[in-house]
């Protein structure tokens, strides 16, 4: 599944505790969702993309964050950290997952 998400208007323009972004995301390129943070710490505020169908969000998301925490495995804010790997220039979100999950290996968790 997640390989078949990208990214696209992402406008990262750094943040004081956390990125602070606003992206959006397609599934086999149409677009899904919107995720943004305003930078100043907190998880990442998801809603549905004005232009994806009535009802396909929701189930989106939770097959979006069952995926990123097989991916990654942590406890909490799997999806989140999947999508903060597209600011690292992840081209999906499978590589996205792989970017991340190197780098919370390098800082031991």
């Amino acid at each position: 599944m997640l390989n078949t998400i990208t990214a696209t208007n992402i406008s990262n323009r750094g943040g004081e505790e956390t990125p602070e972004f606003v992206l959006h995301l397609l599934q086999d390129g149409k677009p899904i969702a919107v995720v943004t943070n305003n930078g100043r710490g907190g998880s990442h505020t998801w809603w549905p993309h004005p232009d994806a169908p009535s009802g396909t969000f929701r189930p989106f998301k939770d097959a979006f964050e069952a995926a990123a925490a097989v991916a990654l495995g942590l406890k909490y804010e799997n999806g989140d950290m999947v999508v903060t790997g597209f600011l690292y220039g992840a081209p999906d979100a499978a590589k996205a997952a792989s970017t991340m999950k190197a780098e919370l290996a390098a800082y031991g968790m």
